[in-house]
């Protein structure tokens, strides 16, 4: 049996700049839960360590060195994306600084994209590459490495990379639960803005996306669709809330794919008698819903839907391919509303083909339509996108860039040159964005109402307060 110490890292570098730090989630990590379940049924010794959890990151630190002398791990594992690569840098070498021989592993998306230039560039040893729940248990203590698919590792100076012959796992429902136990539920707090009931905690219902966004990355699940049964979601559901959850928010994109998946979760957690408010916190597509489907959500608890909008131009979400359309995103709102549920829309301008024109239509599209929030970001293209690689090869990624600049709510001006705007009219339509959208009598009207009926009316106050306008 071995001894493996999960860590989390802090996300408070990505969202330093973000318009709306009030409505930022704060929820114990799902994929290190996922991943310690499985190394758990290996009967290895697992610990999770979570530096958001921490408000000082020299607090974090000498508790984390305090784990490490207590805990005295053999394996420590960090799964990272993009924007906490160097993040990742400074942890991996407390742990080797402490003790050399530990074994550090990676995962996540920027590991999944370079997996070779990770571990040149870093204190890393191995690398799992795309789905890692079983990959990570099975490079604990193996006498070959060589013989494991999607893994990279150091060998003697060098970098060996084993492709993954088997790329996806089919059958979700022979994950274990997730290891929430691992997790002081005490500790984290998400804004009343983005809850109902505290604390919080994901799940993941079905994995790949069928669709080819340039601006999203399929390292990790690909567009292989696959997806729990019915029965497994509702069992962790409830597993969760056995667990001290109170409230679940789903976090996938695909939730509503299979209607009739869809239709046999409500109906369970109604037979069940689950009482428990949940939301699908990353965002649904508009042209997988429908009223009797949205109606049936509310009915078994759903509060909030969200879509991603992305765009108020149709050219532009054909340029980016989405997939979708603004009609069809009109739609999936009234049907919404029509079904009682708050929405929160996901938008984004920069994208491949935009003008001023199409970010003015994307503010107007935005306030036109019945919606309870809004977020705005500038799309980064992030390693591993098709937006990424097309950059690269037009030239316009910036020299020598930061990885941490590739951030999700700070504008990328360091990072690359867009096509055809420069980075002070990308800039103000962001910000006009929030101004036109939150600013309005009517909508401020509606959030006053809202806050006074919810209950939420002094932590909307703080948050306009706080929110970079």
């Amino acid at each position: 049996m071995s001894k493996v110490l999960l860590v989390k890292l802090s996300d408070a570098a990505v969202y330093k700049d973000a318009k709306v730090k009030n409505a930022v989630p704060h929820f114990p990590s799902l994929t290190l839960a996922t991943i310690a379940g499985n190394i758990r049924e290996k009967n290895h010794d697992v610990k999770i360590f979570d530096y958001s959890t921490f408000p000082y990151v020299e607090d974090a630190d000498k508790d984390f060195l305090q784990l490490l002398k207590d805990f005295s791990p053999d394996f420590v594992g960090i799964t990272f994306p993009t924007p906490l690569f160097e993040e990742m840098v400074r942890i991996g070498t407390i742990v080797k600084n402490f003790n050399s021989g530990i074994t550090l592993i990676g995962g996540g998306p920027h590991a999944s994209a370079f997996p070779e230039e990770s571990l040149k560039t870093s204190p890393l040893d191995i690398v799992i590459t795309g789905e890692g729940d079983f990959v990570a248990a099975d490079a604990i203590g193996a006498n070959n490495l060589s013989e494991i698919d999607g893994i990279a590792f150091k060998e003697s100076g060098s970098v060996v990379v084993i492709p993954k012959k088997i790329k996806f796992l089919d059958d979700l429902d022979k994950l274990p639960f997730p290891a929430w136990d691992l997790f002081d539920l005490s500790k984290y707090h998400t804004p009343r803005q983005m809850r109902k009931k505290s604390p919080v905690g994901w799940i993941e219902t079905s994995r790949g996306c069928l669709y080819g966004c340039v601006y999203c990355n399929k390292n990790i699940f690909g567009q292989n669709f696959r997806y729990k049964s019915a029965r497994r979601t509702v069992d962790e559901m409830e597993f969760m809330l056995e667990c001290g959850f109170k409230e679940i928010q789903i976090g996938e994109d695909m939730f509503t794919t299979n209607k009739e998946r869809v239709m046999q979760i409500c109906a369970m957690i109604k037979e069940r008698g689950l009482k428990f408010p949940w939301a699908t916190t990353t965002g649904i597509r508009v042209d997988s819903v429908s009223l009797d489907m949205l109606k049936a959500m509310k009915n078994a608890g759903c509060y909030r839907v969200y879509y991603g909008f992305e765009s108020g131009s149709d050219q532009v979400l054909v340029s980016s391919r989405k997939g979708t359309n603004t009609a069809t995103a009109r739609q999936a709102v009234d049907w919404s509303k029509e079904a009682g549920l708050e929405v929160l829309g996901f938008f984004m301008i920069g994208l491949p083909g935009e003008t001023e024109e199409t970010m003015q239509q994307t503010i107007d599209f935005a306030k036109s339509l019945n919606i309870d929030f809004a977020k705005m970001t500038i799309m980064s293209p992030l390693p591993g996108t098709p937006v990424f690689n097309d950059f690269k090869e037009k030239g316009l990624l910036k020299k020598d860039v930061d990885w941490s600049t590739f951030n999700y709510y700070t504008p990328p001006s360091e990072l690359y040159t867009h096509p055809n705007l420069d980075w002070a009219t990308i800039e103000k339509y962001y910000k006009k964005f929030y101004r036109e959208f939150y600013f309005r009598p009517g909508y401020m009207a509606k959030r006053l109402v809202a806050g006074i009926k919810n209950g939420t009316l002094i932590d909307d106050i703080k948050a306009a307060k706080t929110t970079k306008w």
